[in-house]
């Protein structure tokens, strides 16, 4: 299926970008690793668009840029169309035109499949946090029913 990319906000006062120059062709193919689309100019500095941070192009059989959405050089607001990805021949037409759903790639990194090697590792951490927590707290409930204790002695 092909999917839209849109210009990602890469700050958090990106309204709109610059594509400074294209790293890749209409009919280029897009590969796991090495998916460098563009290089966006914000309003702090240049940086490029990596599509393998935002979506598995392994996905894809044979991957290929589709169709460029607009010229180097020229702004455009943060989620236009640049460019639109997808099997070799496939139609998009009707990705530009709003007649048909389009998955729209976020500018947020996809999460990748957790790996069992970091698993464990997880665990242990999520469980030495969770007992953290809980001393903490338990050490904190302690202090106040001492000092609680304190005042009522105070008052008899």
């Amino acid at each position: 299926m092909a999917e839209i990319i849109t210009m990602p906000k890469m700050s958090d006062t990106m309204t709109e970008g610059v594509v400074a120059e294209w790293l890749k062709k209409v009919g280029d193919v897009l590969k796991p690793g090495d998916g460098l689309l563009a290089e966006i100019e914000t309003d702090k500095a240049t940086m490029e668009l990596d599509l393998d941070e935002r979506l598995d192009l392994s996905n894809y059989k044979n991957c290929r840029l589709l169709y460029i959405g607009l010229e180097k050089g020229k702004p455009v607001p943060v989620d236009s169309i640049i460019a639109i990805i997808g099997e070799e021949g496939e139609s998009y037409e009707s990705l530009l035109s709003g007649s048909a759903p389009a998955a729209a790639v976020e500018a947020a990194p996809v999460a990748a499949a957790p790996n069992p090697k970091n698993f464990f590792l997880l665990i242990i951490l999520s469980s030495i946090s969770y007992d953290l927590f809980f001393s903490t707290f338990l050490e904190y409930t302690l202090k106040l029913l001492e000092y609680m204790n304190m005042q009522k002695s105070f008052r008899n």
